[in-house]
């Protein structure tokens, strides 16, 4: 069966892919965060200290871990899986997962 392949527009996969990198990103950034340290020395928190954590730390370094595993993805599809292939989606879905996690991890060590 002959199907033409027609090239999609880059804005009509990053429409399709970004949106649900992103909030894979927050789930990943908001259950896989690290733990919440507590700032005192008895182990005490103070109030509000938890929710402070979780929505100016871990929800932005989730929201940018799904940006930029979103985004490498589309590049991975768009320049080595032009086939559509699905083990060579897999391997992207992985690839962009795991290098974006171990980029983000050595920048926080850094800081």
């Amino acid at each position: 069966m002959n199907v033409p392949k027609i090239k999609k527009l880059l804005a009509a996969d990053l429409r399709y892919y970004l949106p649900r990198w992103l909030i894979f990103g927050v789930i990943a950034g908001l259950i896989g965060g690290g733990p919440v340290i507590s700032p005192n020395a008895n182990g005490t928190m103070p109030e509000g200290y938890f929710w402070h954590v979780i929505l100016w730390q871990h929800l932005p370094i989730g929201v940018v871990y799904g940006l930029l595993s979103g985004l490498m993805f589309v590049g991975l599809q768009r320049s080595w899986n032009i086939s559509g292939s699905r083990w060579k989606w897999w391997v992207n879905v992985l690839g962009s997962t795991i290098v974006v996690k171990l980029v983000l991890f050595g920048l926080m060590l850094l800081i």
